[in-house]
């Protein structure tokens, strides 16, 4: 953004890290810089807007709209909330998270014959893995594995839906001040 010149670009639409390390990737351990929005503030024209994606954690609100805020965006303008049919409860298998929790390591019995597993993940997809994207599928997904402790032995079996998928995408809407109020 740098070489653009200031006051040039109409709109700035983006879907920036969200800062929650997303699959514990490094790219999303934070949320952008003051200075990135100070960069898209400079070059967008007066009284454009800035679309900016979010989730709708509010920790992670909270953050985008001060970050927005303190970089002089007009941060007063209700969100867009982009509802998706795709979101559903994914249950959580119990015995694992208590394991994981009590960081022991679960022994390897075998793999799961479902054929999604039978394949060595290197981040293609592959035709007979249907459309299993292998970029969503851990390589220690397909291991059977038995309980490590007590505690997960008396849970083995267990699934519960704490882990819930989100269903809407907030997009903040942001405009750069005009130098006198015309709306």
């Amino acid at each position: 953004m740098k070489k653009l010149p200031s006051n040039s670009i109409d709109l700035v639409a983006t879907d920036p890290p969200y800062g929650i390390s997303f699959m514990g990737k490094a790219w999303d351990r934070a949320i952008p810089s003051i200075a990135i929005w100070r960069e898209a503030l400079r070059v967008l024209k007066p009284g454009a807007f800035a679309f900016v994606m979010c989730i709708p954690r509010q920790d992670c609100l909270a953050r985008m709209i001060i970050s927005l805020e303190d970089a002089g965006f007009n941060v007063s303008f209700s969100p867009i909330f982009h509802a998706f049919a795709s979101g559903f409860p994914k249950a959580g298998n119990v015995a694992k998270m208590v394991d994981k929790r009590l960081g022991a390591e679960r022994k390897i019995v075998g793999i799961k014959p479902d054929p999604r597993y039978q394949h060595k993940f290197t981040g293609n997809a592959s035709a007979p893995m249907g459309n299993v994207d292998p970029r969503r599928i851990r390589e220690d997904h397909k291991f059977q594995t038995l309980p490590a402790t007590p505690a997960a032995k008396a849970l083995d079996g267990s699934y519960a839906g704490m882990q819930v998928k989100p269903a809407v995408e907030v997009v903040l809407c942001v405009m750069k001040p005009l130098s006198e109020k015309t709306y």
